[in-house]
C-alpha cells in the first residue's frame, strides 16, 4: 500500500487500479496518505546490497546489448561474491528476481572464477558475475564483430587525442568544446577497454 501511495503521482492510473484491488484501502488512493518519511526504516547495509544487485543487473543487460544477445535467449550466469554482499544470503534470497530481470536460465553462486569456456565476465561492487554466451551468440562472428568495432574505437580515440594534444586547439577552442573531447576520449577508452576483455574472454 504504501510503496503504490508513493509511484501514484508518477503512475496514477496503474496504481490507483492495484490499489482498489487490495483488500483494506481508501475510496480512492487520492484519498489515502503519503507515506512519511521514517529515520528507524534507514538500513545502509540494505541499501548498499541492494544497490549491488542494481549493479548487477544493470551490467549484465549492458552486456547482452553490447554482445547482441537476443532478448528471447536465457543466459546461464555464475556469481562470485565478496565476503560483504553473502551476509544473510541477500543475493541466494533474491536469485529468483535476478533471473528474471536479465533474463537468465539459472543463477549460480561460485567461490573461483569457472573454468569453461565461451563465458564473459562483468565486474562491480562486491561481485563478479561469469555469463555463458555460447549457446546464445555465434561466437566467430562477435569476435569479427568485436575487432571491427575495436579498430573503429582506437581510430576516433586516436583522433581525440590529436585534438588535445594540439596546442592550438586547447588555446583556441571553448571550454564546451574541450570538455566535450575530455569525456568523449575517456568514454572511448572505457569501451575499448571493455570490448578488448570481451575478445580475450571469446578468443
Amino acid at each position: 500500500s504504501e510503496s503504490l501511495r508513493m509511484l501514484h503521482p508518477f503512475v496514477s492510473f496503474i496504481t490507483e487500479e492495484i490499489y482498489l484491488k487490495l483488500p483494506e484501502h481508501e475510496e480512492s488512493i487520492v484519498n489515502a496518505p503519503y507515506p512519511a518519511y521514517m529515520q528507524e526504516r534507514e538500513n545502509p547495509e540494505i541499501a548498499a546490497r541492494f544497490e549491488s544487485l542494481q549493479s548487477l543487473v544493470s551490467a549484465i543487460r549492458t552486456m547482452r546489448s553490447e554482445l547482441t544477445v537476443p532478448p528471447a535467449k536465457k543466459v546461464r550466469v555464475m556469481l562470485k561474491l565478496e565476503e560483504s554482499l553473502t551476509k544473510d544470503d541477500f543475493f541466494a534470497r533474491n536469485s529468483a528476481l535476478i533471473a528474471q530481470l536479465i533474463s537468465a536460465s539459472s543463477v549460480e553462486f561460485v567461490s573461483a572464477k569457472p573454468e569453461e569456456s565461451g563465458c564473459v565476465m562483468v565486474a562491480g561492487a562486491g561481485f563478479e558475475a561469469y555469463i555463458s554466451v555460447k549457446d546464445v551468440i555465434d561466437i566467430p562472428q562477435e569476435i569479427a564483430k568485436l575487432k571491427n568495432d575495436i579498430a573503429k574505437s582506437e581510430k576516433l580515440l586516436q583522433k581525440s587525442l590529436k585534438k588535445l594534444e594540439n596546442p592550438e586547439f586547447m588555446s583556441k577552442a571553448k571550454p564546451d568544446a574541450i570538455e566535450k573531447e575530455q569525456a568523449a576520449k575517456e568514454e572511448l577508452t572505457v569501451l575499448i577497454e571493455k570490448k578488448k576483455s570481451y575478445l580475450a574472454e571469446l578468443s
